[in-house]
C-alpha cells in the first residue's frame, strides 16, 4: 500500500461512466517506455510506431484523498489495452473496470495525457459492501474508514 501512495500524484475515490477506445502517441522522449517506445534504444522513431491502443474512463471524483482535484471534476483514466484500427489488443491480468461502481484509484498524472492507475491493476479498488478490494492478485484492501484517511 505504501508503494502505492508514493508512485501516486492524485488518490481519489470516483464513479467510472462506460469506456472508449482511444490511443496514446508517444512523444519519443524521456524514459517511460509507456510514453516512448524507443527508450533506452539506438532505434530513430518514425511518427505514428509506438501508437497504444487504451480504453479511456471518465471517472467523476466522489471524493480527494491526496492530489490537485475537487469533487466534481472529471478526470480521464485510461488502462492499457483497447481496439486499434480493428483489432482488440488484451494485456495479460489488467482487469476492465466496472463503469457505475465507486473505485479508489492511486493515480499518476501526465500532462496532456490521460491518468493511469498505479501499478495496473494494483492501484484501482472497487467498492464491495463496505470494503475496497484491489482488482490486482495479492487480496489488497482497505475498508471506507481506512480509504477516508488516506489523505
Amino acid at each position: 500500500m505504501e508503494a502505492l501512495r508514493s508512485e501516486a500524484d492524485l488518490i481519489v475515490e470516483v464513479e467510472l461512466s462506460g469506456p472508449r477506445n482511444d490511443v496514446l502517441m508517444p512523444e519519443y522522449s524521456g524514459v517511460d517506455p509507456r510514453l516512448n517506445p524507443f527508450a533506452g534504444t539506438d532505434e530513430t522513431p518514425v511518427p505514428g510506431n509506438g501508437a497504444l491502443a487504451i480504453t479511456v474512463y471518465e471517472a467523476s471524483v466522489i471524493a480527494v484523498h491526496d492530489g490537485d482535484a475537487e469533487v466534481g471534476d472529471s478526470i480521464d483514466v485510461a488502462q492499457m489495452g483497447g481496439t486499434l484500427d480493428g483489432v482488440h489488443y488484451a494485456f495479460a491480468n489488467v482487469a476492465s473496470l466496472t463503469a457505475g461502481v465507486p473505485t479508489l484509484l492511486f493515480l499518476e498524472t501526465p500532462p496532456d495525457a490521460p491518468a493511469f492507475i498505479v501499478g495496473e491493476d494494483q492501484g484501482a479498488f472497487e467498492l464491495d459492501g463496505d470494503t475496497y478490494r484491489s482488482l490486482g492478485d495479492g487480496g489488497l484492501s482497505l475498508s471506507r474508514a481506512e480509504a477516508h484517511a488516506l489523505g
